[in-house]
């Protein structure tokens, strides 16, 4: 099978760039509209990073959470985690106590993205560098850059244009199809991107009577499931299942904006009687965590969204370096926050599907097929 290298090349020219942090860009640093100027420290002078995170319950925060700690070690920087247990008051009291302890920089992924201003002023108070990870932080002045390994708008249209493609929605005939749609927590802007760019595909078929989604929940803030939890989108799965599908049809596809809630729709269908690959909706999801890929696999997933969260999270640790080493940290874009442009660094999405799961991870080196508990000869070809 010819071998994906795309990946493992980002994931390496990222940890080259943070190897070589003092690169060949100047420039003035960067600066919020909350102003920030680096203290005049070197580089190697070896700077105190706070990270708060918003849980570890998911696996793709878990896994940053592991990533920034190997990348710190390897600059030589000390790193304090925080997780917030989904909980915006203790996520405020953890940044705070980060300042406490005498952080140069911060890094946000926010459980509320409009509640942090206060702490992230004081933040600036204090000299600290905010950075704003994947979940962006709103509404705020004191924000320095922001980072997220793919915009979550393009996740949505490609979730979207995956349904379009697979059942062939553009099709000049009388089939129709029905689908259900979820989204992730209402007070997450990323959360609202990624379903408005699902529907940017998805609102033709619905218009022309392609599409039916038999509940009518169709709603951004109908389908949201608080903190992404796996046993809320169950719960929602189960009740749309009873009080719409009572004649033992499932939808032909739902919309799952990440793993933890493509989990429990699967367990619910699984749960209800649905057990037959052959005969299961369309699902979608993000993040490639490994329960989700060997459902993949096994033929009950249908799409997922690999990002590359260890280039991205390189790419945090480079900014902070490069700011406190006087130069420009490297951005792609810029990103309003309802207060100014904040400077942007993001990565693009991979569409991953039943037919190209095996080239993308296990020939790319995302993952073995040990870690999802499988051999070759376990593989449908």
């Amino acid at each position: 099978m010819k071998k994906r290298l795309t990946i493992c090349m980002l994931t390496v020219v990222m940890v080259m760039l943070l190897a070589a942090c003092s690169g060949s860009g100047s420039g003035s640093p960067a600066a919020s509209a909350g102003g920030s100027t680096p203290p005049a420290q070197s580089e190697s002078s070896g700077h105190k990073i706070g990270l708060s995170l918003p849980t570890q319950a998911q696996t793709r925060w878990s896994t940053d959470g592991v990533n920034f700690q190997s990348l710190c070690d390897a600059a030589g920087l000390e790193l304090v985690t925080t997780w917030a247990d989904d909980d915006a008051s203790k996520q405020i009291s953890d940044i705070e106590n980060l300042i406490s302890q005498g952080v140069d920089a911060l890094i946000v992924s926010a459980v509320d993205e409009l509640v942090l201003d206060p702490a992230c002023k004081l933040a600036k108070e204090q000299g600290v560098w905010v950075v704003s990870y994947e979940r962006f932080l709103l509404e705020t002045q004191y924000v320095d850059y922001y980072v997220r390994p793919a915009g979550l708008r393009p996740v949505g249209v490609l979730q979207g244009n995956f349904f379009v493609d697979h059942f062939n929605l553009a099709a000049d005939d009388d089939k129709t199809y029905t689908i259900e749609m979820f989204a992730g927590t209402a007070s997450t802007a990323g959360a609202r991107d990624f379903f408005d760019g699902a529907l940017e595909a998805l609102q033709p078929y619905f218009d022309s009577g392609k599409l039916v989604c038999k509940s009518g929940q169709t709603d951004f803030l109908t389908v949201a499931i608080e903190n992404y939890a796996m046993n809320t989108a169950q719960d929602r799965m189960d009740n749309l299942l009873t009080a719409y599908y009572s004649d033992g049809v499932a939808p032909d596809m739902v919309l799952s904006p990440n793993d933890s809630i493509a989990l429990g729709i699967v367990n619910a269908l699984k749960n209800a009687g649905y057990t037959d690959p052959d005969n299961f909706p369309a699902i979608t999801g993000q993040d490639c965590d490994i329960p989700n890929i060997k459902l993949m696999q096994e033929g009950f997933i249908a799409q997922n969204v690999y990002k590359d969260l260890y280039a991205a999270d390189a790419l945090v640790i480079k900014g902070i370096q490069d700011y406190y080493a006087g130069n420009e940290p490297q951005t792609n874009a810029v990103t309003n926050n309802g207060v100014f442009d904040v400077p942007t660094m993001e990565g693009n999405p991979v569409n991953v599907t039943q037919d190209n799961w095996y080239e993308i991870l296990i020939d790319g080196g995302v993952m073995t097929l040990a870690d999802l508990g499988l051999t070759e000869a376990d593989i449908k070809k």
